[in-house]
């Protein structure tokens, strides 16, 4: 789970070699997916606060590796999610 700490639209990021797919709520938020180099992609959801399931796929074909999952609360700046705000 990710605890949202206040009602907003919220952007999230996925930059990943290769793929990469994160789930919100159940639905797809970022399809990330496939065989290629780092890359970026992003989308804006309204949430309210308090806790969201999150989930994240990813898989690793060979070459370079990266993965990172950032987010943007508004009227902040983009970060990596902390881990603060995850929870099992």
């Amino acid at each position: 789970f990710i605890n949202v700490p206040s009602d907003g639209v919220y952007e999230f990021f996925v930059n990943s070699n290769d793929g990469g797919i994160l789930y919100l709520d159940g639905k797809m938020l970022i399809n990330n997916d496939g065989f290629h180099k780092t890359q970026e992609k992003w989308k804006k959801t309204g949430l309210a606060k308090g806790f969201h399931s999150v989930q994240l796929d990813y898989f690793q074909m060979g070459g370079a590796k990266a993965l990172t999952v950032s987010w943007k609360i508004p009227g902040k700046e983009k970060e990596e999610i902390p881990a603060g705000v995850l929870f099992h």
